[in-house]
Order: structure tokens, then sequence, then C-alpha cells
């Protein structure tokens, strides 16, 4: 769920333009310039479904960078959020 990624960059208390914003999980582009981009949901859920998905949020506002490492979510967490889509 793209929607709740761009809600926790939206509370890390970092001014940014969403209208700006890309977002790709995996190799897949799910945000351009803050609205859901064209994808293909089942090559999305393919790309998700391996062990390690990189998470990347361009502001698109600078040159600036970090990289957070995180780890697995509980089945639970996991399966109440795929639910439903943004």
């Amino acid at each position: 769920n793209w929607g709740r990624v761009l809600a926790a960059a939206g509370r890390a208390g970092v001014c940014f333009r969403t209208e700006l914003v890309d977002l790709d999980l995996g190799a897949v582009r799910v945000v351009r310039r803050g609205a859901a981009a064209s994808y293909r949901q089942e090559e999305a859920a393919q790309r998700l479904a391996g062990p390690a998905v990189v998470v990347t949020l361009d502001l698109n506002a600078g040159s600036e960078g970090a990289t957070v490492w995180t780890c697995d979510l509980t089945k639970d967490y996991v399966r109440i959020n795929a639910a439903y889509h943004t």
C-alpha cells in the first residue's frame, strides 16, 4: 500500500512537495510525481514476493540521500495491509 509510505514520509517532519514525489517498490514505479503510476499489478506482486524489496522514495528535491534497513513484519501485519490497495 504505497499510500502508507507517503503518509509516513509526510509525518517525518521533513517538508516536501507531494506533487514531486516518485516511489518505486522493487523495480516497479507505483507513484510518479505524487500520483498513482500506471503499472501491472501482477508484475508488482511478483517482484514484491521475493525475500528482499528495495523501496525508493525520491522527493525530487535535491541530491542528498539516506538508506534505512528494516526487517520482516509479522504475517498478520502484512495480511491486514495487503487486503486493500491505495
